[in-house]
């Protein structure tokens, strides 16, 4: 069950925007597939997942670190301290969490350490896994984040989960399974490529399933990093926390790179103009905008929020699928196995943030009656101490 904390204060006006932008970071993750799939597999030199990850990530932090150096001013002229803005609530950095972001402490050392492992990991696998599926069966295993956000709650947390987890994991899976045969269904055809023009598209196979696998892996990752997010806030600013992330992941894709020499760095020489378009936008569009606007959203809108929209990531997946790399969904079932994964997430996750606002209204109503008790008690104290006098 989402925590109530999920749901700071917001005026409508604020909370339309930060929604909206949680629409467009969405979008923008649903285009990584389809960036990195079109690096690895159709570039004229297809270039390899972790050395392509690590150069990315170099790019983000360096766009990073010069927009965290043009925002300093900004920050201590108005005394935002690196927040989101907005009037004051649970979500804004006081002058005790400012410091605290900014001291070395050993709870910053562990926090760090754990969302460098977990955002390290989960990118590796999330990248390697386009190379061998499409970029739609990638966002199809991304929208099971709302169910194994549960299923975490209930096994690590120990929180209650609702019945209808059971329901939407069941309807899932079947859509899952829809999407797949209908794949294997599906006769081959042409896509693109970045030498040749165009290659044949087999149909679903054990390399679509390893794909899908690596995929699962790097969710349940992200799980982990979304929690830290949230869990960290008073540690970290959205830039400082992923600036974390791009160190981590640039020491282990550095480390791999090294360790097969000079032949996955020569493969940069031979990019052609689009190969980098792809590249720019896979380090600027996607880690660095993606990844900022991600954690700014999650601590404004709360993880239940966020979550509700994680369908628009099979949208952006499917449009740059069949536009950029020409992998169109090619059959009826196809359609009709993610249609029912997304209306089945879409609802979940409504279902989610319905209770959660009910449980932040009880709980708001709980402390209003017991604040009016002790009004009332103290009333009738100082009413006999008066009599007594």
């Amino acid at each position: 069950m989402p925590a109530a904390d999920d749901l700071p204060s917001l005026s409508p006006a604020q909370w339309t925007v930060w929604l909206g932008t949680a629409v467009v970071v969405h979008l923008i993750w649903g285009f990584h597939p389809v960036f990195s799939r079109w690096l690895q597999t159709r570039a004229a030199v297809p270039v390899d997942g972790l050395n392509l990850l690590g150069v990315c990530q170099l790019f983000a932090l360096l766009v990073n670190l010069a927009v965290s150096r043009l925002a300093a001013p900004c920050g201590r002229s108005c005394g935002c301290g690196g927040s989101s803005g907005g009037p004051p609530s649970k979500m804004t950095a006081t002058p005790t969490t400012a410091v605290a972001r900014q001291t070395f402490t050993r709870e910053r050392v562990i926090c760090a350490s754990l969302i460098g492992a977990a955002y390290a990991t989960r990118a590796a696998t999330n990248i390697v896994s386009s190379r061998f599926t499409v970029a739609t069966n990638i966002a199809l295993v991304q929208l099971a984040a709302p169910f194994v956000n549960g299923v975490a709650a209930w096994l690590v947390l120990r929180e209650r989960v609702d019945r209808s987890l059971a329901y939407a994991l069941a309807a899932s899976t079947l859509g899952v399974t829809a999407a797949v045969v209908g794949q294997m269904d599906s006769a081959p055809q042409s896509v693109r490529t970045g030498d040749s023009g165009s290659q044949q598209r087999a149909a679903f196979g054990w390399v679509d399933a390893l794909g899908m696998l690596l995929q699962a892996v790097s969710l349940l990752f992200s799980t982990a990093q979304r929690l830290l997010m949230r869990t960290s806030k008073d540690l970290f600013e959205p830039l400082q926390f992923t600036r974390i992330q791009y160190c981590a992941t640039i020491l282990v894709c550095l480390a791999w790179s090294l360790g097969h020499g000079s032949v996955v760095w020569q493969t940069w020489a031979h990019l052609g103009v689009i190969d980098w378009v792809m590249v720019f936008g896979l380090a600027v569009g996607v880690f660095f905008f993606g990844s900022t606007g991600q954690v700014a959203a999650v601590r404004r809108l709360g993880l239940g929020t966020y979550a509700c929209l994680q369908p628009v990531r099979l949208i952006g997946s499917a449009v740059g699928s069949a536009v950029i790399l020409g992998e169109p969904v090619s059959s009826t079932l196809e359609w009709l196995g993610l249609f029912v994964v997304m209306a089945t997430t879409l609802a979940y996750a409504l279902h989610q943030r319905t209770i959660a606002v009910r449980t932040s209204n009880q709980s708001y109503q709980m402390v209003a009656s017991q604040e009016d008790e002790d009004e009332g008690e103290d009333s009738d104290g100082d009413a006999r101490a008066g009599a007594g006098v």
